[in-house]
């Protein structure tokens, strides 16, 4: 056979497995036990806590809470209605702190034994209050007053009291409560008059002070008048001050550039000017009727006159330029004090138009809680009426409507409802408990977790076989010996599964391994082979286990001969096969332990005898050493077709068949899938396990029928 690539694991068509409820009840009858365990735990706690419970006694008695409310017409409104509030606030006070403290008091509970022991350090009170329970009854106003304790007498006598001290309270109440209000309304009405006649005193003292009521209106509007004036004359005055400044700069820059010329208007200035101009002329007129004799005398007179000119007329425009940078200076100094002169008035005004304001707002404030203390006045006057009208028509009345009598029947604990909780309770933790257990227990137990949690094709399952057959040679060839158990139906199924499946139909040699030792994988290698073997095919099964061989045990050969001996001498493979008392099937024994197996196992002799086995034989099985530990299955992986790996159910847990199946993907294993063995259960769980767990091959088979 030509050698082929090897693989992780073949692509099969895969079913994907929902959950049904016929799973969770096979998980549910496998653990009956636990279940019953816990159900029975459960119910014998609770069985034992209800009889040994101390009995408790439930006294009660009915009260009816009315209030008469015929009270007259009251300022056209006919007041008739009781809220919804006040019968809560009665139903409160039955279970209030003082009734407590009156029920605590009048049955002298200080003495009471349970009241020593817990010491002052807890709140006495707020223990008996907890006590007292009142139940409204819906659609009335009536109140089922009620108390839970030991001894029936005293649970009746308690309650009694409790009833007994609300009527009292009612009464009291009668007399007390109008007394009292109106006494705190008279008190209230008398201090509002102090406060309004302070406040009247208040007022007239002010307006004394300040001459409210005639002078300061009209001094307010004088004052905003004068504001306004002041305002537009600062405005003015702040503008003037600007163009004032703009000027003075403007002169000073001109004086400096030499630009100034404003001049004009001086007399002095003007007649400087103009002699100077009729003197240019007559010395124009002279150099027109000038002679050679008379032209020097003439016009040095007439340029002395001139230059005197020019030095008069310099000396009065300097004089002019200086008169008008004052003149600038003392108009921008007069508009700058002017501004602050009006800026301080505006500042003035202000303040004291902020003074008045501040005072009229003060008498407003006190006028106006004169106002308000003059209507609480008005309304307490009103309430203290009220009250005192109202008192001589709305009366509470509080009648017991049947006393509290002995209980004759305990209340507590309620036998049959305890116990029947307790069944129930004890029944769903004990299914409870079964799926916990069964979610820790990551073992391998169903085809399933093959599937879901190692990701290979499940090719078939065995059953547990019956605890009578304990000899490993019947064990071994149940298929031969007992063709219609159940082992060997499945055993023909794997065969079926193999044959059938299409990317393993040209396979001839294959290897069963398992993780550990002591999952069956012997057993599941001998009986695949007589499988094969019944159907037709020539069959060589080879024990590859050379650290523990054991197919020569099953059919009772010798072990002194064998693969071991074959592999270390030059002997041909037909001197140590041999032929079994089952049709088409041929045995090659382990042969004696040797010192090196995994050296024998991976030598060029043996692959040399698998291939001259495959050419003789429709079929080579080997039946190899376990994954883990040792390298004798790695090695043969790589020399056979197929890999199976047995996995005897609830046994390795999940990590340590996934840490196997690495092993063989490491060395490009072709792994076929997975025989779950020993699958313990009913007959019933078998064929439970057949219709809903078949081998892929089997539902290929029928998808193509």
């Amino acid at each position: 056979m030509e050698p082929r690539e090897g693989s992780v694991a073949m692509v099969v068509k895969k079913l994907e497995h929902k959950m049904h409820l016929v799973d969770y009840l096979w998980i549910l009858k496998k653990r009956i036990l636990l279940i019953l365990f816990f159900w029975a735990a459960v119910f014998a706690v609770v069985a034992v806590m209800t009889f040994r419970a101390q009995p408790l006694y439930r006294a009660s008695a009915m009260m009816s809470i009315e209030r008469s409310m015929e009270t007259p017409v009251v300022a056209g409104i006919a007041q008739a209605f009781v809220p919804e509030e006040w019968y809560n606030s009665q139903f409160e006070m039955l279970r209030s702190r003082r009734i407590a403290r009156k029920l605590y008091n009048d049955m002298r509970m200080y003495d009471w034994e349970m009241f020593r022991q817990i010491g002052p350090e807890r709140d006495h009170i707020s223990i008996v209050q907890n006590w007292i329970r009142v139940t409204p009854v819906p659609k009335t106003h009536d109140a089922e007053v009620w108390i839970i304790w030991p001894d029936a007498r005293t649970a009746a006598d308690m309650v009694n009291r409790v009833t007994d001290a609300y009527k009292e309270i009612v009464e009291e109440a009668k007399t007390t409560n109008v007394d009292r209000a109106v006494r705190v309304l008279v008190e209230r009405v008398q201090d509002i008059e102090r406060k309004v006649s302070d406040t009247n005193t208040a007022i007239r003292v002010f307006s004394t002070e300040r001459g409210v009521y005639y002078t300061l209106p009209e001094v307010r509007s004088v004052v905003l008048t004068r504001e306004r004036w002041l305002e537009e004359a600062a405005a003015h005055a702040s503008v003037d001050a600007i163009k004032a400044q703009s000027e003075y700069e403007a002169v000073n820059k001109q004086v400096e550039t030499g630009e100034f010329n404003d001049t004009q208007d001086d007399d002095l200035l003007q007649r400087l000017r103009e002699r100077r101009y009729s003197l240019e002329e007559a010395k124009t007129q002279d150099g027109q009727n000038w002679t050679p004799q008379g032209r020097g005398s003439s016009s040095r007179s007439l340029d002395g006159m001139m230059a005197d000119l020019d030095r008069q007329i310099a000396i009065e425009s300097a004089r002019l330029q200086r008169a008008a940078v004052s003149k600038v200076a003392q108009d921008l100094a007069s508009a700058k004090t002017n501004y602050d002169v009006l800026s301080e008035m505006l500042k003035t005004n202000r303040e004291a138009l902020n003074t008045i304001s501040q005072d009229l707002l003060k008498l407003e404030g006190m006028r106006k809680e004169q106002e308000n203390l003059d209507a609480i006045r008005t309304a307490l006057n009103s309430a203290v009426e009220s009250v005192r009208t109202q008192s001589e028509y709305q009366t509470t009345f509080a009648n017991v409507v049947s006393k509290a009598d002995e209980p004759k029947e305990r209340y507590s604990p309620n036998y049959q409802l305890n116990l029947g909780l307790g069944l129930g309770v004890g029944l769903m933790v004990g299914i409870g408990a079964a799926f916990f257990f069964e979610y820790l227990n990551t073992t391998i137990r169903m085809p399933r977790d093959i599937e879901d949690g190692l990701g290979l094709p499940v090719l078939g399952f065995v059953p547990a076989m019956s605890p009578r057959l304990k000899d490993f040679a019947t064990r071994s060839l149940i298929t031969h010996l007992d063709s219609k158990s159940g082992p060997a139906e499945a055993f023909r199924g794997i065969r079926t599964e193999i044959m059938l499946r299409s990317d393993l139909r040209q396979v001839k040699t294959g290897m069963v391994t398992s993780t550990s030792p002591q999952e069956g994988k012997t057993t599941v290698a001998i009986n695949w082979a007589i499988a094969l073997a019944q159907a037709g095919n020539k069959v060589l099964l080879i024990d590859g286990d050379l650290r523990k061989p054991m197919v020569h045990l099953a059919f009772n050969l010798s072990p002194e001969q064998g693969l071991s001996t074959l592999l270390a001498e030059k002997d041909s493979a037909t001197v140590y096969i041999k032929k079994t008392d089952i049709e088409n099937l041929h045995v090659l024994p382990g042969g004696p332990v040797p010192q090196n197996p995994a050296e024998l196992l991976g030598s060029r002799k043996m692959r040399t005898l698998l291939a001259e086995a495959a050419e003789r034989y429709d079929s080579v099985i080997i039946d190899s050493s376990p994954v883990l530990g040792v390298a004798d299955a790695s090695i043969l992986s790589t020399m056979v077709d197929c890999v199976v790996l047995v996995v005897q159910a609830s046994k390795n847990r999940r990590g340590l068949i996934i840490r196997a199946k690495n092993q063989l993907a490491s060395v490009n294993a072709r792994v076929a899938g997975a025989v779950l063995n020993n699958v313990r259960g009913s007959r019933g769980d078998f064929y439970y396990y057949r219709h809903y767990y078949r081998p892929t091959a089997e539902i290929m088979e029928a998808e193509r029928k």
